[in-house]
């Protein structure tokens, strides 16, 4: 004996609530999880690429420095060092460069002074946030495409050809 069709049932029951199909059913990805899939797809170009090809070293500390802040976690200057794999003082130029241009703070660890810790400023953050969801933002079924780069055209020139 099969069990009763509940989409039959009389009374509404399950046939009131909207059939989950494949196409129905989008699991949404946090920014955290975009960051974490971000970092990996970073670690892997030298699977594919000369190591260090496509090396941006203050992208590395910026995704970690986002990821870090989503799990509760915090980075000092000298995680900076090891994600960017960087030296000490190529590490404070980047550092003080990413301050400079307002995406990072620098704060002094209460229980030891000698730390300084990093995080994302308010600008840092949003900045972070904006890309991630540029890059992996869906339209509908396919992710958006974005639009072909036009081509450089400098001030004054006319191209010779025409």
């Amino acid at each position: 004996m099969s069990p009763p069709d509940p989409k039959a049932a009389p009374g509404g029951g399950e046939a009131d609530r909207p059939v989950e199909t494949p196409t129905t059913f989008v699991p949404q990805a946090t920014l955290l999880d975009h960051a974490r899939r971000a970092r990996a797809a970073r670690a892997r170009y030298s699977d594919h690429f000369p190591k260090d090809l496509f090396r941006d070293r203050s992208w590395d500390i910026l995704i970690e420095l986002f990821i870090a802040a989503g799990e509760g976690r915090s980075l000092c200057a000298k995680d900076a060092m090891h994600i960017a794999e960087d030296s000490a003082a190529a590490s404070v130029r980047r550092i003080d460069a990413l301050e400079a241009v307002g995406l990072v703070e620098r704060t002094h660890d209460e229980n030891d002074h000698r730390r300084v810790r990093l995080s994302l400023s308010t600008k840092g953050r949003e900045a972070i946030s904006g890309f991630l969801r540029d890059l992996y933002s869906i339209e509908g079924p396919i992710m958006r495409l974005a639009k072909a780069p036009v081509t450089f055209k400098p001030a004054g020139k006319t191209d010779p050809r025409s």
